[in-house]
């Protein structure tokens, strides 16, 4: 028999074999030699005795076989849709309905799986398999809610962004930042305690929870630890990367909301990667107004790039030797309504941090340009007259730059070659092959470029010899030393520049004995105080319809 039919082959099973001796008795009793009424009447009471024990029988059997396994299916379907999966179905047989509670409880171990699976997705990063920052913010209130509860029990917080995570990206691409991300991950667990909590927060940054710290001296030796612990180079393919990292630390005894304490970390984190990178800072009050005030300038910021508060003013370059302006370079003031002239430092590194920069930016070069055209267009003014902007590196990030650029020059209608774009060597050299294309596209324009700060820290000069560069300017500090050894190194450097034919430029000359000097040298342009200060676009007219400025 097959198992649809087993059920319905149990029920006929069960009763006839009650009727059947049961009416088989009665049949007797009617057929005997009597054939009497008390016959039929025994007949009556055999079969209302065989009824009677029909429906136990049959009640019993439903019960057994059909009513009590779908109540079971029923209050199991009411504890699914209550989200309670921790009780199986009883199976009482293998006919279709125990079938049917077996495959149920079979889909509830998978739900219960799925469920497990969807829970550590949700509170768990993918990459690294560490608690994300949903969950390292629940972990982070229930400590805090376990040091209010005992006396001198504190919680330390660690919010760690790696230092130019987006450099490996950019040169090595997203697999390669990947495996860094993973490294990163495996140096930090191996670098805390074993009940401390690791969490990526996303991107490149990571937070660490520590429990039971005494005072926050403990807390810097922990990032010490992890600093440490990045400071050895992890091997990406055939590179060696050294993941270096800034640290904010906030300590708190349970009084202050986790919202807070991580808010805490992260403005200290803040203050740490501006102080140099690769080191830590403890959060202090002080730093809640400095992170307000810097938030208030960057909004200001932006309603001066709007509210037309930025303007140019221009440091002449001078020819050493007849003392014309050959050059000038624009330089950047924000004339705040309230603080009033601000120069670059005040504001351009909030700009870069912002990415403001590359709006501001775009400004400068168009405005430029078109200040340009008209300090051309004065009678007197050399043609060769150019015009140098510097540009940030985050500008060299914009795809857009190229174009933004060559609608600047059309607009103002001047030569390509009238624009100098500058970049400082420190910003240039951290990422020679990142840089380059976009170099390669701007020279195609037609502008020329400048690699400014020449002479402080970058040892390896051999990339000039292939690299787009049209300009070298000698650092100012390197001009102004005193030093037999610093003065080597610049005459050395005007040689190079000499052999490469390229342009030099003296910066910060101050002093009558530094032009006497740099002329000796073989230096032909130059510009510093003792020639002129920055000045505006009426000044500089002025300055380029006179008489030419000798020292």
């Amino acid at each position: 028999m097959s198992p649809g039919h087993s059920l319905g082959a149990r029920l006929f099973g069960s009763l006839a074999t009650m009727l059947l001796p049961l009416l088989v008795l009665g049949l007797v009793g009617l057929t005997g030699p009597q054939q009497s009424v008390d016959g039929l009447g025994a007949l009556l009471l055999a079969l209302l005795g065989v009824s009677a024990c029909a429906a136990a029988v049959l009640a019993h059997r439903l019960h057994r076989f059909i009513t009590g396994p779908l109540e079971d299916l029923r209050q199991a379907a009411r504890r699914v849709g209550a989200d309670d999966l921790s009780v199986p179905v009883p199976v009482r047989g293998d006919d279709e309905l125990g079938q049917v509670a077996a495959a149920f409880n079979q889909m509830m171990e998978r739900l219960n799986e799925s469920r497990s699976q969807l829970l550590h997705q949700a509170y768990h990063d993918a990459l690294t398999g560490l608690p994300n920052r949903e969950l390292f913010h629940d972990r982070t209130r229930q400590a805090l809610a376990r040091a209010r509860e005992a006396a001198g029990r504190h919680v330390a917080v660690l919010f760690l962004d790696l230092d130019d995570f987006k450099g490996v990206n950019d040169s090595l691409g997203h697999g390669a930042g990947d495996t860094l991300l993973t490294a990163v991950a495996a140096r930090l667990r191996a670098a805390v305690r074993e009940g401390d909590t690791i969490a990526r927060l996303g991107g490149d940054e990571f937070a660490v929870l520590l429990e039971d710290v005494p005072d926050v001296a403990c807390a810097e030796r922990a990032a010490r630890r992890l600093l440490e612990a990045l400071d050895r180079p992890i091997a990406l393919g055939e590179h060696r990367i050294t993941a270096g990292a800034s640290i904010g630390v906030a300590v708190s005894d349970g009084r202050q909301p986790a919202e807070e304490v991580l808010r805490n970390a992260d403005v200290a984190m803040y203050r740490a990667k501006r102080a140099g990178r690769g080191r830590h800072r403890v959060f202090d009050e002080g730093m809640h107004a400095e992170a307000f005030g810097r938030m208030i300038l960057v909004e200001e910021l932006r309603a001066a790039l709007a509210g037309n508060q930025l303007r140019l003013v221009y440091q002449p370059v001078f020819d050493l030797d007849s003392g014309r302006i050959v050059s000038v370079e624009a330089l950047l003031r924000w004339d705040h309504p309230e603080r009033g002239t601000l120069a670059p430092s005040a504001f351009v590194p909030l700009a870069e941090e912002t990415r403001l920069i590359v709006p501001i930016g775009r400004w400068v070069i168009q405005e430029a340009c078109r200040q340009a055209a008209e300090l051309k267009a004065l009678p007197g003014v050399a043609p060769d007259l150019t015009v140098a902007v510097n540009l940030s590196p985050y500008q060299l990030e914009d795809p857009g730059l190229v174009g933004d650029v060559a609608r600047a020059i059309e607009a103002a209608g001047i030569g390509p070659g009238t624009l100098v774009l500058e970049l400082t060597e420190s910003e240039l050299t951290a990422d020679l092959d990142a840089a380059a294309p976009m170099l390669l596209r701007l020279r195609d324009l037609g502008v020329r470029l400048a690699l400014d700060d020449i002479g402080t820290g970058y040892s390896r000069w051999s990339y000039l010899r292939s690299f787009p560069v049209d300009i070298l300017k000698l650092d100012r500090e390197l001009v102004g030393s005193a030093d037999d050894a610093d003065a080597r190194l610049t005459r050395a450097l005007l040689g190079l520049g000499r052999d490469l034919r390229l342009q030099m430029i003296a910066e910060g000359i101050e002093r009558p004995e530094q032009l006497a000097d740099l002329r000796e040298m073989g230096c032909d342009l130059g510009q510093g105080y003792l020639f002129a200060r920055p000045m505006g676009t009426d000044e500089l007219a002025d300055r380029l319809a006179g008489v030419p400025v000798t020292a």
